[in-house]
């Protein structure tokens, strides 16, 4: 049975005052926040849409939308590998935001004796539940409540999918560069002395 220690009004002040909390919250922001730029640029990359008119558009919608438009632009890269990877971070994506949605519309609290982040929209009867350890309570623990391990693991996974979102963008990349070199090899004007370059 997890014990619940979570009382947010008046705020502790200690809550602005502890680095270990602080943190691993600020080093999962930053590793989230790498996250979401890779999502631009792979967005920018595959719309083929100009870099100012693909910010508008991107960066003003939330990001389930985003998320679901990756999804779907992830359908033109050529090679099966990288559409494959891609569509696995993607959704590694998905499962993180919802966490990361979580995390920051939360306060501090104790789970067990750990430092915890508890989502504002809890319920009384949801910790009910959690603290009676069923089935039920254990799932809500994991989808409502995030301990600092909690978070620290959410922390490695963005930077794994960060790497491998870093990886398929520089493929995709590569790839466009040498389109763009062929397509530019077959206009160069043919004569004596300007064979096709491949």
């Amino acid at each position: 049975m997890a014990s619940i220690i979570y009382n947010n009004i008046p705020f502790d002040e200690g809550d602005l005052k502890n680095t270990e909390t602080n943190f691993a919250l600020g080093q999962f922001m930053t590793a989230w926040s790498q996250v979401e730029s890779l999502c631009g640029f792979l967005f920018r990359e595959l719309s083929q849409i100009r870099y100012e008119i693909a910010n508008t558009i991107f960066d003003r919608i939330g990001a389930r939308e985003q998320i679901e438009i990756l999804a779907e632009l992830i359908e033109l890269i050529t090679a099966t590998e990288q559409r494959a990877s891609a569509a696995t971070a993607i959704k590694e994506v998905e499962e993180i935001a919802k966490a990361r949605n979580k995390i920051v519309h939360a306060g501090w609290g104790l789970l067990g004796g750990e430092p915890a982040r508890f989502w504002h929209g809890i319920t009384s009867a949801r910790f009910r539940e959690i603290t009676s350890d069923t089935p039920k309570g254990k799932a809500d623990r994991v989808r409502f409540i995030y301990t600092l391990s909690d978070i620290v693991q959410l922390t490695d996974r963005c930077v794994i999918v960060r790497q491998t979102m870093e990886s398929i963008l520089h493929a995709i990349t590569l790839e466009r560069i040498h389109a763009r070199r062929a397509e530019d090899a077959d206009r160069w004007p043919r004569g004596p002395g300007n064979a096709k370059r491949s």
